[in-house]
């Protein structure tokens, strides 16, 4: 999804203006009396509508804020979902938005309770109830994983954005949540953002949200620190600290687009940090070099305690596999690692084709057994349209470097017609990362 069509989308959303004012209205005139009251009342003094319109576009109230001072901890909603910290950390500092919009399809409701948006990451809690909710839910063939299946904006799949689910029972009913990563470079300060559930504990319906959002501002460090190896580099651009995310963008200069420049970050202690989501934000050719801009999510605490951060980058060097035609005493070089697959016997038995392979290995060095049967398993056959990939009939001779193949091909198959295909890049596994100079990150 680019960004022009996400901005169309929500350019495209009507925005109910004499709704909005009205609902201010009547969230004011509910906080007045009861500051008149001089006592808190639940959040349903408010209907609906107005706590999230209130809520999600950022107009907040003394009054008001009396009001929904008498919600439950927030945080709770978050307590059976253990593995989503991000709405935790954001509900312990009162940074997530109580909702309480209700759709109804098929005699079940769902019902949006929270919601946060920071950085660029998005996430919703919910509860879902009715009489036709199964008191047990077993995941059936055709079942999502999660227990329940939503969609974003128009329900395309050039629409969506990656993310993560999860479904809990509860005494009435179930309780979701879902996080997504908005995988745009910039993105709207606040917007409505269209969901629509298709499915709940197996039952299939159609419940229709829209969902303001109002971004928590991370503080945003400029960095701008390089680390080179000869025409090659790497330049951690900035660091983006939210209250629940950090965000590091960072920029490669490769010579060779099959390679990968990655780094682990180490906090002032050593402790390395792990990040949950990493993605391309643009990608381009300059003189020759492949320019890449990356952005890479992390939740860890020790981001938001540490004043130094130490990146460690390396280099893994790769290429694409090589093909040609198959054919008796075949030879297959390595574009760049100098390796050689020769085809040493071939042979036909009805729809079996068996051939018996040895890998040259010109620097000599010892490959490790995993990566070696992954490169035998990877080495396929096949035409213009279809690649097969065969099964080591024999154990793999690792220290000789030999193996055989059989491939299940149709009788009818034309042997000249086939190509076969070596995947040299799975065995760059096998060879050390290039190391580059570390870079310290003063994060203050």
């Amino acid at each position: 999804m680019n960004k022009n069509w996400f901005d169309s989308q929500i350019d495209q959303i009507a925005v109910p203006e004499d709704d909005i004012m009205a609902a201010v209205s009547r969230g004011i005139h509910a906080g007045k009396q009861q500051k008149k009251k001089k006592r808190f009342a639940s959040a349903g003094v408010m209907s609906g509508s107005a706590a999230a319109i209130i809520l999600g576009t950022g107009f907040f109230f003394a009054p008001v804020n009396q009001v929904l001072a008498s919600v439950p901890l927030i945080g709770s909603l978050y307590e059976p979902f253990s593995s989503f910290t991000i709405g935790k950390e954001l509900a312990s500092a009162g940074l997530v938005n109580e909702l309480n919009e209700k759709a109804e399809s098929g005699g079940i409701s769902i019902t949006l309770t929270s919601a946060y948006y920071e950085g660029n990451v998005v996430g919703i809690t919910f509860k879902a109830e009715g009489e036709n909710l199964p008191e047990k839910w077993r995941e059936g063939p055709n079942d999502p994983v999660s227990g329940y299946s939503l969609s974003l904006f128009d329900g395309k799949e050039s629409s969506q954005f990656a993310g993560s689910h999860s479904l809990v029972e509860t005494e009435d009913g179930y309780m979701g949540t879902a996080e997504y990563y908005l995988g745009e470079k910039k993105l709207p300060a606040d917007f409505t953002l269209p969901m629509t559930f298709t499915s709940i504990a197996g039952e299939k319906g159609d419940w229709r949200f829209d969902i303001p959002l109002k971004r928590i501002e991370p503080e945003v460090l400029a960095v701008n620190r390089v680390s080179k190896s000869g025409s090659e580099s790497v330049t951690i651009q900035s660091v983006a600290k939210g209250k629940a995310t950090t965000v590091i963008e960072y920029k490669t200069v490769l010579s060779n687009e099959y390679d990968h420049l990655s780094f682990k970050i180490e906090d002032a202690g050593g402790k390395e940090l792990f990040p949950v989501s990493s993605e391309v934000m643009l990608s381009e050719k300059k003189d020759g070099m492949t320019v890449t801009d990356w952005r890479v999510l992390y939740t860890d605490d020790a981001l938001k305690n540490t004043e130094v951060l130490t990146v460690l980058p390396v280099i893994e060097r790769d290429e694409p596999p090589a093909s040609a035609k198959l054919s008796h005493s075949l030879v297959v070089e390595s574009s760049r690692f100098g390796y050689q697959l020769r085809v040493e016997q071939m042979k036909r038995d009805g729809d079996r084709l068996i051939v018996d392979y040895h890998l040259a290995n010109p620097t000599g060095e010892k490959f490790k057994k995993d990566v070696f049967y992954n490169f035998a398993e990877g080495v396929s056959i096949g035409n213009t349209e279809t690649l097969i990939n065969g099964k080591i009939s024999k154990a793999a001779d690792q220290k000789e470097l030999r193996f055989q193949s059989v491939y299940e091909i149709p009788s009818e198959t034309d042997l000249n017609d086939l190509t076969l295909s070596v995947p040299f890049g799975v065995l760059s596994m096998n060879r050390s990362s290039e190391k580059m100079e570390p870079i310290k990150v003063e994060l203050q």
